[in-house]
């Protein structure tokens, strides 16, 4: 009999783009560029446009960058692919982190490939402490990557109990 996958978990994916689309399309129409729509006193829409990585990293590296980052998620996105195939479907914790991880890089991706940089617009602050301003889809990715790293140590600690 087949093994069931963690494929099934793609729902969860296509969840996380719908969201991260239909949220930076909102924004988009109704919020100027740069503009702030002050929601609480520590949290703001600002629409911004990323060129670099999570949180703005690289991005002063223009057009070749963005190559860079199209080609990375590009190949990350199809290696989850088969890491979620391959994960057994017991496997819940691993499964949604990969799932996460997947829809976030994949929402980032449609909008590198649509308009050649990432919409952010979800902006933390307190008092003169001012967070990167980010997207859903960073925060699928923040989520299912530290999901990732509590599993890495869930296992090692597993490990060393059965010893």
């Amino acid at each position: 009999m087949k093994q069931r996958t963690s494929l099934h978990w793609i729902w969860l994916s296509i969840s996380v783009i719908a969201i991260d689309q239909l949220a930076k399309y909102l924004i988009v129409q109704h919020i100027e560029y740069n503009s702030i729509f002050r929601l609480l006193p520590f949290l703001n829409f600002t629409l911004e446009y990323n060129t670099g990585a999570a949180y703005g990293f690289l991005g002063e590296f223009g057009p070749l960058a963005s190559l860079f980052f199209i080609t990375t998620a590009v190949v990350i996105s199809l290696l989850l692919c088969v890491w979620l195939y391959r994960l057994p479907a017991t496997n819940r914790w691993l499964g949604i982190s990969l799932a996460l991880i997947l829809g976030g890089a994949i929402g980032n991706l449609i909008d590198r490939i649509a308009y050649g940089f990432v919409i952010d617009y979800v902006h933390f602050h307190v008092g003169g402490w001012s967070f990167a301003i980010f997207n859903f889809a960073d925060a699928a990715i923040t989520v299912g990557a530290l999901m990732l790293i509590i599993d890495i140590f869930r296992g090692k600690k597993s490990e060393n109990t059965t010893r």
